[in-house]
């Protein structure tokens, strides 16, 4: 797509800039989603052996919800960069709508 001006002086969006930083905002979450998803992985398989002992129980009383809310706020941050690249390419969809209307009524 192309960017949009035509006065030079109003509200512009260039286009294809906009579509770029939201395909890297998806690559972004797509990577750390990946990488969580590994650490996830690793530390579920250390959680398993935590617990069997008189220690393990207290480290795990106090282990276990610090480790579900790093994980609630790892996969919550995925699901935000995600939605605000969503947003960003609609709002780019918006944009050239609005501005091929408003061209429409230049037109007659």
């Amino acid at each position: 797509m192309a960017d949009v001006d035509i006065d030079g002086g109003g509200v512009d969006m260039h286009t294809e800039g906009t579509e770029t930083a939201m395909a890297a905002l998806d690559q972004v979450a797509a990577d750390f989603r990946q990488a969580w998803a590994g650490h996830r992985s690793g530390m579920a398989a250390l959680e398993s052996q935590l617990g069997n002992g008189p220690m393990g129980r207290e480290f795990a009383a106090l282990y276990n919800p610090a480790a579900d809310g790093l994980a609630r706020s790892a996969e919550s941050t995925c699901g935000r960069v995600e939605r605000r690249a969503r947003i960003g390419r609609a709002c780019v969809q918006m944009y050239l709508a609005a501005d091929a209307e408003g061209r429409r009524g230049f037109e007659g």
